[in-house]
C-alpha cells in the first residue's frame, strides 16, 4: 500500500513530526466521524451500571428482610 501523506520520503526531522501529527488528526477524525456518539454512550453507561449496582444492593436488602420471616 503506497504511503498517503510521504511520511517514509521526509528525512527533516522537524517535517516528519508535522506529518506524523497530521496523520493523528485524520486518524482521530475519521474515528470520531465512524461513531460520533461514542463518548456519550460511554458516559451513560457509566451511570447505567451505578444504577445496576444501587439497584441490586436495595434487591439483595429487600430479599434478606421477605426471607428472614419465613425462618
Amino acid at each position: 500500500m503506497p504511503d498517503p501523506l510521504g511520511i517514509s520520503s521526509v528525512t527533516d526531522a522537524a517535517k516528519r513530526t508535522e506529518m506524523q501529527n497530521t496523520a493523528k488528526s485524520i486518524t482521530s477524525f475519521l474515528t470520531w466521524a465512524a461513531d460520533p456518539h461514542a463518548a456519550d454512550r460511554t458516559r451513560l453507561g457509566y451511570y447505567v451500571i451505578g444504577y445496576l449496582i444501587v439497584l441490586s444492593g436495595l434487591l439483595y436488602v429487600v430479599k434478606k428482610q421477605i426471607w428472614s420471616r419465613l425462618k
